[in-house]
């Protein structure tokens, strides 16, 4: 029996009691019930909004259908169509590279088969496809040229090679940058991409992959550290850290490490990456050193040293729009209007986001004076 269970010996000899005892009983289930959803819903659950806008009710409703009506007529105003697509798969294949293929009957249907005589054509339909051309790979022979003088029988001069990312590497600079792009793009394991090149006939270790992509990260890492000073110049800065299963060699398990990601404004428009075996918020201290401007979050405690040096902390409507749709479930009243409330927001983000620098900052007035 479990430690926490009191035994039938020990329970109360009173009908009030036995009843106290129930209702603590249910509400204790009740708080388990409602920690279980919500680890069921960080681990499991999709992270977009569950709650639709058309289930609101009373004060919610009210105040996005009044949001909702005041946005449409300023979308007309600013002539800002929807950009929702209906539909999928649409791509503007005018980018793309572009080959006819001319499709002709066969000789022995030109004859008319109520006369013989032969057949003329009379136009033509046109369709279009996407088609994918699979990858191509070609083995490059560097010949590099000497020269001397006759004359003096001596001054020998080699014609140089282009520069090449890893000297005397047999990897070329464009299948080095499809490694790398794929591993951390496209997160493509090395493993499955070395039975990709095999499935082609090109045999590439998984060895040699790795090998390459450490220096790869050599050339890179001037690159990359200008980045982490230069985005230090937007005004606002986004940050959140994700955590990665990494195999640790010898310890026979994976362990969660952590990626974090800075992304600058139009200031410094990149995005900064660091890696850290623990979330310990001393990385992006590190980072973000000396850093005064606005600082989104999702609201961990793993930014408070950077607020306490001075930055601006902004946190994510969407953490706190989570939050209330577990509220939700318990009492529907109650969480409605903060729900209406955040999901307006939400809505002129959106079309804010299709508004110009001006637009976004003077408003109507400046567009409309009279």
């Amino acid at each position: 029996m479990a430690k926490d269970k009191t035994p039938p010996d020990t329970l109360p000899d009173n009908v009030a009691d036995c009843h106290k005892m129930i209702r603590e009983l249910f509400s204790r289930i009740a708080e388990l019930e409602k920690q279980l959803s919500r680890r069921n819903r960080a681990l499991f659950g999709k992270k977009s909004a569950k709650v639709d806008s058309t289930l609101l009710t009373g004060t919610g409703k009210a105040i996005h259908f009044q949001t909702s009506a005041e946005l449409e007529s300023e979308k007309k105003h600013l002539e800002i169509l929807d950009d929702k697509k209906h539909g999928g798969g649409r791509t503007d294949s005018t980018l793309l590279p572009e080959r006819t293929i001319e499709h002709r009957i066969a000789q022995k249907e030109m004859p008319c088969p109520c006369c013989g005589e032969r057949r003329e054509m009379i136009g033509f339909e046109t369709s279009s496809q996407i088609e994918y051309v699979g990858t191509f790979f070609e083995n490059l022979k560097h010949v590099q040229f000497k020269y001397s003088c006759k004359k003096c029988q001596g001054q020998i001069v080699l014609a140089q090679k282009p520069y090449q990312p890893i000297d005397k590497g047999k990897v070329g600079p464009g299948l080095l940058a499809k490694i790398v792009h794929d591993k951390f793009v496209v997160h493509l394991p090395l493993y499955r991409q070395e039975k990709i090149f095999l499935s082609q006939n090109i045999p590439i270790n998984r060895s040699s992959m790795c090998r390459w992509m450490k220096e790869a990260a050599d050339l890179l890492e001037p690159i990359a550290n200008k980045i982490q000073k230069l985005i230090l110049n937007s005004k606002v800065i986004q940050s959140d850290a994700t955590k990665l299963p990494v195999i640790k060699k010898g310890a026979g398990k994976t362990h969660n490490a952590t990626v974090w990601s800075f992304v600058g404004d139009k200031n410094a428009p990149y995005i900064y990456f660091d890696f850290s075996e623990t979330e310990h918020g001393i990385y992006p201290e590190q980072i973000l050193s000396g850093y005064k401007n606005i600082l989104q979050t999702d609201g961990t405690n793993k930014y408070n040293e950077i607020i306490r040096q001075g930055a601006i902390q902004v946190n994510c409507w969407a953490h706190v729009h989570c939050k209330f749709e577990d509220a939700w479930k318990e009492d529907a009243i109650a969480a409605e209007f903060p729900m209406g409330v955040i999901k307006s927001l939400f809505d002129i983000e959106r079309v804010a986001a299709q508004l110009t620098t001006i637009e976004k900052i003077s408003g109507r007035d400046l567009l409309n004076p009279n």
